[in-house]
């Protein structure tokens, strides 16, 4: 064979390869997931959190290459959601995620039924639509799971004293979580208001005969100060924190010297510490090395329930897709989330005990 038509022959072949490339990726369907997120200052980090893992995951899982390419849409919202799934509705978002709290996810679920529109919540605890044949989904377990182990490990404990620094800005998690534990356990609960001035809190405690446990459900800044307070004030009191009070920063209650404390969650987030096999979290940690969230795990979890409903079927929408999201199993290094036919995980969340020694996870019946 001539060089000149030797050549020619290979110019050829290099462009059908660059034609079928550009054919396949044509044939790649596009899964568009929405993101609502308030930018409504007291949920603003938790929301942020949530964002921007979600555009993470997407932009790593595309770099991957697969059978579909993720698309995010983000659209915010201080009071009404209705403006931000118009908003959806014109990009043809498939699914939306949001609702890091339960306050904003019983928020957005009615325009999300409205717009037939399955929403999936990272981290909303909320029973209103637990045991519902509804457009609702999460990762996260329902609040009665939880309140059920805070119960075991109260009387546990053999508390017969509780204060509950409870914040008001998520009442749909926070009171209701106080109320249904301190009625199940028949155990005096005594709730103060998490927020407030930090020097009329610590004269308050100084004035207070110790508790026999605190029990923080409060903000993560909110809850690290008042870790501080409890720690210098009650140096004797067992400490009880809740999951809202560990969804991002816990890695810096490390920085209050001999702090020990209780946590009912389905893992531990310390456990990025100990490695395992992660190549979404190896990846951000890679890129940014900094520790990660509880609510980057949840959102990873809930991103993954979604990649992989839009794997089975990437044109699904509405009715159909919302039959693809569930029942489900997402299986994270530590953890696994089986979600019903409803679209609620089973099983209970364990009960953990952080000291400066590491965690140990607490085995009760």
């Amino acid at each position: 064979m001539r060089p000149r038509t030797a050549r020619s022959l290979l110019f050829g072949l290099l462009l059908a390869g660059a034609a079928l490339t550009g054919v396949l990726l044509l044939r790649t369907p596009t899964f568009t997931v929405g993101v609502l997120y308030s930018d409504y200052p007291p949920f603003l980090a938790t929301e942020v959190d949530m964002l921007s893992t979600a555009q993470a995951y997407v932009d790593w899982y595309n770099d991957r290459g697969g059978p579909v390419r993720l698309r995010l849409v983000a659209a915010p919202f201080s009071l009404d959601p209705e403006a931000a799934f118009e908003e959806f509705r014109r990009h043809r978002a498939a699914v939306v995620l949001g609702g890091s709290l339960s306050e904003l996810a019983e928020s957005a679920l009615p325009h999300a039924a409205r717009h037939r529109i399955p929403f999936v919540s990272p981290t909303a605890q909320t029973e209103s639509f637990q045991g519902l044949d509804d457009w609702f989904f999460r990762v996260q377990m329902s609040l009665n799971r939880t309140t059920e182990r805070t119960v075991a490990l109260l009387r546990h404990l053999q508390a017969d004293r509780v204060v509950a620094f409870v914040s008001r800005r998520n009442e749909a998690y926070g009171l209701e979580t106080v109320r249904r534990t301190r009625d199940a356990a028949g155990i005096p609960v005594e709730i103060i208001d998490a927020e407030g001035d930090v020097n009329a809190r610590r004269d308050w405690m100084k004035g207070q005969e110790a508790p026999s446990v605190a029990w923080i459900v409060a903000t993560p800044e909110t809850s690290y100060w008042l870790c501080h307070l409890v720690r210098n004030h009650w140096p004797e009191t067992t400490l009880l924190l809740s999951i809202w009070s560990l969804s991002s920063g816990h890695e810096r209650l490390d920085d209050i010297g001999g702090l020990s404390f209780y946590f009912v969650e389905n893992y531990d987030p310390w456990l990025e510490e100990k490695g395992g096999a992660d190549p979404f979290r190896d990846a951000v940690h890679a890129a940014y090395g900094r520790s990660l969230s509880m609510l980057f795990h949840y959102t990873t979890a809930a991103m993954d329930l979604i990649a992989a409903a839009a794997e089975e079927d990437p044109r699904a929408r509405g009715e159909a897709l919302r039959r693809n999201l569930a029942p489900r199993t997402v299986r994270r290094p530590g953890w696994t989330v089986t979600l019903d036919g409803w679209g609620d995980p089973k099983g209970r969340p364990r009960i953990f005990r952080r000291d400066p020694e590491g965690v140990e996870e607490v085995l009760l019946p």
